[in-house]
């Protein structure tokens, strides 16, 4: 799968299964064209982890927690950036940073407030206030210049834009 916001196929399949693909791809988003293979090599990791454990399962509907468990596996959001986001990928020092520590504070940040899943997401942007709440959370995990991150966390998930159209999923 290579995805992006750009491409039309992003706004469906994968992205609207997968919380954590969704949060991948809209922290590092910033950095430009990264973010997919980001998600690429994210993907790779996890088929390959849970091919010993289960030769058909489709990590494509991971989670919040199931991100948080790849860095507990890596031992740190550096270790992922290496073990996880740059899997077998040689390293490149010229090559986009790897966002892999406000990746992390943005799964927490969701599982915290038990959001794990694209319908737990859906779920919490029916209330405006608590769609505002974590909107807030979100920009001081990524910091203040990072709004243009939630917006396409939100279009990654399948949740229109702008803030305004959430309250359509409320009626």
């Amino acid at each position: 799968m290579t995805t992006s916001l750009e491409r039309p196929e992003a706004l469906d399949g994968d992205y609207r299964r997968s919380l954590a693909l969704c949060i991948i791809e809209s922290v590092q988003s910033h950095h430009g064209r990264d973010e997919v293979s980001v998600v690429d090599r994210y993907l790779a990791y996890r088929r390959a982890r849970e091919s010993d454990l289960a030769p058909y399962a489709e990590p494509l509907t991971d989670g919040a927690r199931a991100l948080l468990r790849t860095f507990e596996e890596a031992g740190s959001s550096d270790q992922w950036a290496g073990k996880v986001a740059s899997y077998k990928r040689r390293y490149s020092a010229t090559g986009a940073p790897i966002e892999a520590r406000h990746i992390q504070q943005a799964a927490a940040l969701l599982y915290d407030r038990r959001i794990d899943s694209i319908s737990d997401l859906f779920d919490a942007a029916r209330d405006q206030a608590a769609l505002e709440n974590l909107h807030d959370a979100w920009v001081e995990v990524c910091g203040a210049e990072e709004d243009d991150t939630w917006s396409r966390f939100l279009t990654l998930a399948g949740i229109g834009l702008p803030r305004q159209a959430v309250q359509t999923l409320a009626s």
